[in-house]
């Protein structure tokens, strides 16, 4: 049985108490790739699907998510290029026992690829985006 990528997460319930069916990650917008020092990756990111289930805390103007995942012992990363708000596709997999993760630009020319052992959901937050992209 082939897993959903937020399923392989330590915590998948971050994004299934929010979703009826959790969205892949074949549009999403990047905002940053943060590579910190104790072998951690923190990505942050628009989901391209505004939640079914939102919380009320949140902005009522609200039209977009953000996620922010923290990939642990990353290790074999390259990278090329990057994008100033440019759409990407993100795959999550599991591969002999680690994750492999591939940060692939659609509207630019750009890859970031590494394996993992672990990752968590680390924040979803909503903003208004006035640009034009309503994902409600």
């Amino acid at each position: 049985m082939t897993m959903n990528w937020h399923e392989l997460a330590l915590n998948p319930e971050a994004l299934e108490n929010l979703y009826e069916t959790v969205p892949p990650l074949d549009r999403i917008r990047v905002f940053s790739l943060r590579l910190g020092d104790r072998g951690e990756l923190c990505l942050r990111l628009d989901l391209p699907v505004f939640p079914d289930r939102p919380p009320r805390r949140w902005p009522r103007e609200a039209n977009t998510a953000q996620l922010v995942l923290t990939f642990w012992e990353v290790r074999n990363y390259t990278g090329r290029g990057w994008t100033n708000g440019g759409r990407a596709a993100l795959g999550i997999t599991r591969a002999d026992g680690s994750l492999r993760v591939a940060l692939d630009g659609i509207d630019e020319d750009f890859r970031h690829d590494f394996a993992a052992g672990f990752f968590r959901i680390d924040g979803v937050e909503a903003y208004r985006n006035d640009e034009g992209a309503d994902n409600r």
